[in-house]
């Protein structure tokens, strides 16, 4: 597996950002940024490109002007694909945005659908919709966005499973924010999910390195490698780029499943790397089901390795997640790993 870094969640003046797509492109993968997705509010997404002459920078002539008669959707798409180039995948998303429920990216998708015309209160038919939507590789995938901001919270996050399947990340990082306490509630309510971080970015400085990113373990830098990893929770969220996390248990990855026999003991090994110009490292943390904190260690420098002794559950099914903290904060948290008693 390859390791990359980027960002799934940003704004153009295509809806309540700045710029142009090509712009937001075209300066994250001058700083680095191995791939981005562009997740614009999807009731924008319908208005056709003149009437947006007056939004800022948009009337700047186009570097490859579009056809007559685009839509700010299908324009996302076109300005994806020419900036996919040079070790860069660029993606096309959006995001549906109920003030109620909250928000939820979704990549991938041939289609969109928005708050406004399937409803703000009942996330019912925009599960359906993510449920039924045209197989291959139309297939979308989504995630829970910034969870808490809005008052429902997706119904407290219950579990959805027709959902399930399609909806694979959470973000522990947006902006400044950290929603570590919501994931560790998602994933008991049922949820299998993998942890991102992401800039959420709304102004004209996409792909700062202060900003939050996910860590994707692929074999490709392709739309079919990156969707392949977030299916399998292959992924983890660190606001540090370049900060390097792995972690096995029993020789299963992060996001992986594992059957052991009732009340075994696992080897949960951890290695990490700090960010060439990151924080010193301070402490691993391992959390498990119910939210508590079952075992930590205290570790210094770049570079360190843990290694656990953790017991499979006595019987049904328990998870690990690992938390990393450098001397003044929290860094990053790997995607779960689950664990069923034979």
């Amino acid at each position: 597996m390859n390791l990359y870094f980027g960002d799934l969640h940003n704004h153009t003046g295509y809806s309540d950002g700045r710029g142009r797509p090509e712009q937001a492109l075209a300066q994250m993968r001058e700083r680095g940024l191995d791939f981005a997705a562009l997740t614009d509010h999807a009731e924008s997404l319908n208005i056709p490109l003149i009437t947006r002459r007056n939004y800022p920078n948009i009337a700047t002539p186009f570097s490859c002007p579009p056809p007559p008669g685009l839509t700010e959707w299908e324009d996302t798409l076109r300005q994806a694909t020419l900036a996919t180039q040079d070790g860069f995948l660029a993606l096309r998303g959006f995001e549906f945005s109920s003030s109620v429920q909250g928000h939820v990216n979704v990549w991938f998708s041939k289609d969109y659908v928005d708050a406004m015309t399937l409803g703000e209160e009942d996330l019912t038919p925009f599960w359906r919709w993510l449920a039924t939507a045209e197989p291959g590789m139309a297939e979308p995938l989504a995630g829970f966005n910034h969870p808490g901001v809005q008052p429902r919270t997706f119904d407290h996050l219950a579990f959805r499973p027709e959902a399930a399947e399609r909806l694979v990340t959470l973000e522990i990082f947006n902006r400044d924010d950290d929603y570590f306490p919501f994931y560790l509630r998602a994933l008991d309510n049922g949820w299998r999910l993998g942890a991102i971080g992401v800039s959420d970015h709304h102004r004209w400085d996409w792909g700062s390195p202060q900003l939050a990113v996910a860590g994707v373990y692929a074999e490709a830098l392709t739309a079919e490698g990156l969707r392949e990893a977030l299916v399998a929770r292959r992924v983890y969220a660190t606001r540090e780029r370049g900060l390097h996390l792995a972690l096995c248990l029993d020789g299963v990855e992060m996001g992986g499943q594992l059957r052991a026999p009732a009340s075994a003991e696992l080897r949960l090994e951890v290695d990490v790397e700090a960010a060439p110009r990151g924080s010193d490292l301070a402490r691993v943390e391992v959390y498990s089901s119910g939210g508590s904190l079952v075992a930590a260690q205290p570790i210094s420098g770049r570079r360190a390795r843990s290694v656990f002794a953790l017991p499979a559950p006595a019987s049904g099914e328990r998870w690990y997640v690992v938390k990393l903290l450098s001397s003044d904060r929290h860094i990053a948290t790997a995607s779960a790993i689950w664990v069923q008693a034979e």
